[in-house]
């Protein structure tokens, strides 16, 4: 026997003592019928792409995602284009459209017909999971900290 022979028959042994398998690796079965194989078996039909993308998108769990994402394409249009000039989606999570405005006015009378948009969005994406529009005003500096800051109601409206 050549030490290479005898060498490979030494791993395989400690092989099969350390891991409790046959040095040799078992033969598989072969399928009975092998799936997809037949010309026309079932699955085996073209189908559309728009059926195809959407079993997809179904399977995936994306069919939420997408309709949000089509909410915000379609925000222009759906709440007019002065009001989508002064505003912003934010962020779209739990259901909650969070909705930045261009000043504290514009959040206001926003806030006052958030019912009105909300049902306008609801039935123009209904798989959107919409539960709840929240309108916010600009993005302001803090003048709530330094060695000079003192406790009180702030500069109110100075940024819109």
């Amino acid at each position: 026997m050549t030490a290479q022979l005898l060498s490979d028959a030494f791993y395989l042994t400690l092989k099969a003592l350390w891991t409790g398998s046959p040095s040799k690796p078992k033969k598989r079965k072969p399928r009975s019928v092998a799936l997809g194989v037949e010309p026309f078996s079932a699955g085996r039909d073209p189908v559309q792409l728009f059926t195809a993308v959407s079993n997809v998108t179904e399977n995936l769990g994306w069919d939420e995602s997408l309709a949000q994402a089509a909410l915000v394409a379609d925000w222009p249009r759906l709440v007019g284009p002065d009001t989508a000039a002064n505003t912003q989606i934010e962020q779209f999570e739990s259901g909650i459209l969070t909705v930045r405005c261009a000043s504290t006015a514009w959040s206001t009378q926003l806030t006052f017909i958030a019912s009105d948009f909300l049902s306008r969005l609801i039935l123009a994406h209904p798989d959107a999971g919409l539960t709840k529009i929240t309108f916010v005003g600009p993005n302001t500096p803090s003048w709530k900290h330094g060695p000079r800051a003192i406790p009180g109601r702030g500069v109110r409206d100075t940024y819109g």
